[in-house]
């Protein structure tokens, strides 16, 4: 029996400061969302560095608003205009007063969010994130009858990774290939800065695949600086990683979204935080040996990756690569989809 069609919109956004991670996983819960019914819509802020054709070169309809901050909420509501069935916001600057004046426009509201620091008030809140306190942070700033989705369980990976997590055996004991992704905008450049130490490794046996936004302002100086070594492959930034996440043994990156991908295929890490949110997941990672944290950007150097690298390279990683795979199958937007559409019936 076919689904009733529901009406959804989602409030958010990416930037070169934001990064790609708020957008990337809305729209994977949106087209897991569209296939059982659901008309999707965005609600986004024309950044720079924002990923609007992206979202609409995957068919949904995208609405843009400007970036006065306090006319956020009323310019919502103008494109709502009438009630809908869920808003679904995943947004560090919008909380309580802004989920408030929305409420007469949506009869659910569902947040995604990853700090637990601001009051909310929605049906729904989900953060996939493994966090020391993850269970009970959210205790005293949401409503009462909010349900909570918590922990790597119901992270929003695409569904090849469900797929990938049940057919790829854990890795081998040895080094062959190692992946290199510090997300949509790597402001930071911490990518030249790997690509800087792979080179002081000096070791043929091992190749680098490197993914890379073109929107990058480093690109071209990292083009440049890998042209003439065969064992740097550069890729353009893609909407899944996981082709590559199933050839590389280890890999090199920050801990946002891509955690739980890299766990969910067993792909042990080193990573390099590149925000403040990501400092107590990579923490907690770390303290499990799921990861191994190099620290936060500004302190981290070429040596730093270098020693990492040589130590990871003579290390078996089978072990390593098994404990990943145990935290999360993959299957977090599925449970997510059911549960949105449970609650829209009930």
């Amino acid at each position: 029996m076919k689904k009733k069609l529901i009406k959804v919109f989602f409030r958010t956004d990416a930037s070169l400061e934001i990064g790609h991670g708020h957008v990337t996983r809305c729209l994977t819960l949106a087209n897991a969302l569209r296939k059982f019914g659901a008309d999707c819509n965005f609600i986004c802020k024309k950044y720079k560095g924002n990923l609007i054709e992206k979202i609409k070169t995957e068919g949904f309809n995208v609405y843009e608003i400007s970036n006065l901050k306090y006319q956020d909420a009323n310019q919502t509501i103008k494109i709502l205009k009438k009630k809908i069935d869920w808003l679904i916001i995943d947004h560090y600057k919008i909380d309580k007063d802004w989920e408030k004046k929305l409420r007469l426009y949506a009869k659910k509201i569902m947040v995604i969010d990853d700090l637990a620091n601001r009051q909310h008030d929605c049906d729904l809140l989900l953060d996939q994130n493994l966090i020391l306190n993850y269970k009970t942070r959210y205790r005293n700033i949401i409503n009462k009858n909010c349900k909570t989705l918590l922990g790597p369980q119901y992270a929003l990976l695409q569904p090849e990774y469900a797929k990938f997590h049940k057919t790829l055996p854990s890795k081998t004991s040895r080094v062959n290939r190692i992946l290199v992704f510090f997300g949509g905008s790597d402001q930071f450049n911490i990518t030249e800065l790997v690509i800087l130490s792979f080179l002081k490794l000096n070791n043929n046996s091992i190749k680098l695949d490197v993914v890379i936004s073109i929107n990058n302002p480093y690109l071209s100086k990292i083009k440049l600086l890998t042209k003439k070594n065969k064992n740097i492959k550069i890729h353009n930034f893609r909407s899944s990683l996981a082709s590559l996440m199933i050839k590389a043994d280890i890999s090199i990156g920050a801990c946002g979204s891509t955690s739980w991908e890299r766990c969910c295929l067993g792909l042990p890490s080193i990573v390099i935080t590149v925000a403040e949110n990501q400092k107590p997941i990579a923490k907690e990672l770390h303290r499990r040996g799921l990861v191994r944290w190099l620290g936060h950007h500004n302190n981290v150097d070429e040596d730093i990756i270098l020693n990492s690298m040589n130590s990871i390279i003579d290390q078996n990683i089978q072990v390593w690569s098994k404990k990943c795979k145990l935290v999360t199958n993959g299957s977090g937007t599925k449970k997510v989809t059911s549960l949105i559409f449970k609650e829209n019936f009930k």
